[in-house]
């Protein structure tokens, strides 16, 4: 089980906020907020609730997020993956975790696929394993991301753009044509760990992964 401190980490991350967002709400330094996320500074019952606030949670909540979680993955169903995306809801606290050995990483989440833009790697109702990028210079083009934008969500291939301000984004189904998109316009990205089949929680097959099929191959598969 978690400790408060440890939470305070968990939280954050699961807020979409970065450290050193929660250390200007706070009106403290990085430094000063690193050391209370590490335990280095004791917290304070007046902390707790500028925290809470800052989370957009009660304080108990905090005290005892993630206390009944056994598994690695948190799934977060289909009616609440908006509010969770950007982070204005709560709901994904009661959700059911699963653990999935196949997978590795820590604060991941599983959400529902919509729309067919990604297929045939990710058909509509899979699952999709995701994983919060907190710094975009880790991105890696030509990967699958969720990315929540100002008009909505899409799971999509980021790759290069011409200008250093945008990205051009891509689906696996060339029915759909590449399109541009503004950094500015990014509330958050989300690396896709993994695709699950609907229903069975079972990995699909490597082979049906984007990375592995040529131009020719997809068209055919999507007609």
């Amino acid at each position: 089980m978690k400790t408060p401190i440890e939470n305070i980490e968990v939280i954050r991350r699961a807020k979409n906020l970065s450290r050193e967002d929660v250390a200007k709400k706070l009106g403290v330094n990085l430094s000063a907020y690193g050391k209370i996320e590490r335990g280095e500074s004791k917290l304070t019952l007046e902390r707790l609730y500028e925290l809470a606030t800052i989370f957009r949670m009660q304080p108990e909540e905090i005290l005892i997020y993630n206390k009944s979680k056994k598994g690695n993955v948190t799934y977060v169903p289909i009616e609440a993956q908006a509010g969770f995306l950007t982070g204005h809801s709560q709901e994904y606290l009661e959700c059911k975790t699963y653990h999935l050995p196949f997978i590795e990483g820590k604060d991941l989440y599983m959400i529902d696929a919509i729309g067919d833009s990604m297929y045939p790697t990710i058909s509509p109702g899979d699952h999709i394993v995701i994983e919060h990028i907190e710094d975009p210079k880790t991105l890696q083009y030509g990967r699958a991301y969720v990315l929540v934008a100002k008009e909505g969500c899409v799971i999509k291939r980021i790759h290069s753009h011409e200008s250093p301000k945008k990205f051009m984004l891509k689906s696996d189904n060339l029915t759909y044509e590449p399109y541009e998109i503004s950094k500015d316009d990014i509330i958050s990205i989300w690396l896709v760990k993994n695709y699950l089949l609907r229903t069975n929680l079972a990995p699909k097959n490597p082979i049906m992964f984007a990375e592995n099929i040529s131009p020719q191959q997809q068209k055919k598969t999507s007609k």
